[in-house]
């Protein structure tokens, strides 16, 4: 079977039919608001709330084929700026100027995100309707049921209906778009759009406009809400502390422009995280939940020594990201993806059962995939400036 839907070669193909542009398919607007109060000496309070909406999120929605035999067919699939998206938070920091060569900064930030969802993949989250009329199912170039094969080249040849096959083919097709032209489509379900005639949509160009003459287009236009978003956190702290001298500080000589404890600069920082929220079939109540994994931390380090040698400044460096080697849970191996959540709910086991069969035998095979974030790296070098 093949009805060789304009824009279209296999079902997943992603084309835009149903939004006029992508260039300005995302809108965000923000709103930030923070008071500091410097309460003691070289202390002070950071106070900051936030709110984030963006709309126009590019989603996927699933488009049908109406043939006028099988029925529904899936047949590809339309991105269209359909998401909405809103973030919203309130982060409290204590800061310490630098004074004595040391200085920090202590936060804590609370989010909260949501996302809605018109149109889509997921279940019940809506889709788009296509029908042929009559003068789509005619064209033998753009409508077949049947083909034969080529045996020299293995190409597949149309075999377009004829006589009295099409014109029956053309009749069912007729009557169901004459049905959508009568508001019979748009009653048949809740939140659906008007039946539309897709080459007059108006950013198309004539070329498009041409290839889809003959189709009619109806869509579920419902929003889908989620609160807090999958894979996303909600709260997490930092602690950065910072530690700075000038090139003349400390015993000894000056030697190439500083003293051994001079014109160094050490950077720390410490973040802990929230477990990542994900999706948990609950075995009792069967009721699909949103649960939070463990919560994790990485820690990350950066030591800088420099020099001045006759106005050429040597910078030594070394950076650890991770420094720990520390292991961040994947929402995928919480999931039900890699693991089953079921075990972490229960005992806190993010890695396989001990008895595992397979991990016994072999190991954790899905280690590499289990966890997300980066291994410990380590980076040292020496840069230059004049």
């Amino acid at each position: 079977m093949n009805n060789n839907l304009p824009l279209n070669d296999s079902f997943g193909s992603a084309y835009t039919i149903d939004n006029p542009s992508f260039q300005h398919a995302q809108v965000s607007t923000a709103f930030e608001l923070g008071s500091e109060y410097n309460f003691i000496s070289d202390y002070t309070l950071q106070t900051t709330a936030y709110y984030r909406v963006s709309n126009g999120f590019l989603s996927v929605q699933a488009m049908y084929f109406v043939d006028p035999t099988l029925g529904r067919k899936a047949k590809t699939r339309a991105n269209g700026p359909r998401g909405h998206v809103t973030t919203r938070g309130l982060e409290l920091a204590l800061k310490k100027g630098l004074k004595h060569n040391f200085s920090f900064k202590a936060s804590i930030n609370m989010g909260w995100g949501e996302r809605l969802t018109i149109g889509g993949t997921k279940p019940g989250n809506g889709e788009t309707d296509i029908f042929p009329d009559a003068s789509y199912i005619a064209d033998p170039t753009r409508y077949w049921q049947e083909w034969t094969v080529d045996p020299n080249t293995g190409a597949e040849i149309p075999n377009p209906p004829t006589g009295e096959k099409l014109e029956e083919l053309k009749a069912k097709a007729q009557a169901q778009v004459d049905i959508g032209l009568d508001g019979g489509q748009k009653a048949s379900a809740q939140h659906r759009t008007e039946f539309i005639k897709l080459w007059e949509l108006p950013w198309l160009s004539s070329e498009d406009a041409q290839r889809l003459q003959g189709l009619y287009s109806i869509s579920s236009t419902f929003w889908s809400v989620e609160g807090g978003r999958a894979d996303a956190r909600r709260t997490q702290g930092s602690l950065v502390l910072i530690y700075a001298s000038p090139p003349d500080f400390g015993p000894g000589e000056m030697l190439w422009g500083s003293k051994i404890f001079g014109d160094l600069r050490i950077n720390m920082i410490y973040r802990l995280y929230t477990g990542r929220i994900f999706d948990f079939s609950d075995p009792i109540t069967s009721l699909n939940v949103k649960r939070e994994g463990p919560t994790s931390s990485v820690t990350d380090l950066s030591i800088q020594k420099g020099f001045n040698i006759k106005n050429v400044k040597p910078l030594l460096y070394l950076e650890i990201n991770n420094l720990f080697n520390q292991k961040i849970p994947s929402t995928q191996s919480l999931g039900g993806g890699v693991g089953i959540s079921t075990d972490y709910l229960r005992w806190g086991l993010v890695a396989p059962r001990p008895d595992d069969s397979a991990f016994r035998q072999y190991g954790d095979v899905n280690d590499y995939a289990r966890y997300s974030g980066e291994p410990r790296q380590i980076f040292a070098g020496l840069r230059l400036t004049w």
